[in-house]
């Protein structure tokens, strides 16, 4: 299953980071100037939910294998969390 470049960097900082990253990072990521603040938040949540549906084929699980949660330092900002424990990183 096809990853574009930036769920692929999306991934690999998530399993790399120990499988938390906050959402700022992943605006970050796909940074576009180009781009209103609205969409640039849309296509990060779109980007997620693509990155779960294939990752759930792949894995052949029913569950979100990332999750969106709030920060427990500051309610205000979500984190995107990643079950860890079915992927093996390498250097």
């Amino acid at each position: 299953m096809p990853l574009d470049p930036t769920s692929i960097s999306i991934l690999r900082l998530m399993i790399d980071s120990g499988g938390e990253i906050s959402a700022q990072l992943v605006l970050d990521i796909i940074e576009n100037p180009s781009l209103s603040e609205g969409h640039k938040l849309k296509l990060r949540i779109q980007i997620i939910e693509n990155l779960n549906l294939k990752l759930r084929a792949l894995l052949n699980l029913e569950r979100d294998i990332i999750q969106e949660v709030r920060s427990s330092t500051d309610r205000r900002n979500k984190i995107y969390k990643l079950d860890v424990s079915l992927f093996k990183s390498q250097p």
